[in-house]
């Protein structure tokens, strides 16, 4: 039997969200666009244990400009399952 105990995951998002008010400080209503990409590498020791790390990407811009960000996040997690 052949089993793979390493794999990779990918993952691309896209959100656009409009709000339903004005935003006093910008006196329109606030739109945010939001993408991310992710890829986690994760490998299996046996059925019940397996490690991950994964690398996030997020870019946030808004028409609020104190709203824009950048994100970068990288973890590391050791999973057991019972």
């Amino acid at each position: 039997m052949v089993t793979m105990n390493n794999r990779m995951i990918y993952s691309i998002n896209y959100s656009d969200k409009d709000y339903l008010k004005n935003t006093a400080s910008i006196s329109e209503k606030r739109r945010d666009k939001n993408k991310s990409f992710s890829i986690t590498n994760e490998y299996k020791f046996n059925e019940s244990v397996k490690s991950q790390i994964t690398y996030l990407y997020v870019d946030s811009k808004s028409n609020l400009k104190s709203s824009d960000y950048t994100e970068n996040t990288l973890s590391l997690s050791l999973v057991h399952n019972f």
